[in-house]
């Protein structure tokens, strides 16, 4: 979001690269201007880390479910 050494620029959206996100979602947009805003003006909290659904254990049940049973999911 703020390249090194860099005291007054910020990068938002698509044009920037974070680790473990993917790019061209609305949250996505919304974490790098965060991100800038927070490393620029060192004001208010840092943005929360990404959520990395493919190590919870729900997600991943709720993922086998709809595999293996497509029908009991659907009312």
């Amino acid at each position: 979001m703020v390249p090194e050494g860099v005291t007054n620029l910020g990068l938002l959206g698509q044009y920037v690269e974070l680790e473990r996100d993917i790019a061209f979602t609305f949250e996505y947009s919304t974490r790098t201007a965060w991100e800038a805003i927070h490393l620029l003006l060192k004001r208010g909290p840092p943005p929360p880390t990404v959520y990395q659904a493919q190590y919870d254990p729900k997600a991943l049940f709720a993922a086998l479910k709809v595999f293996v049973c497509p029908g009991a999911t659907r009312p």
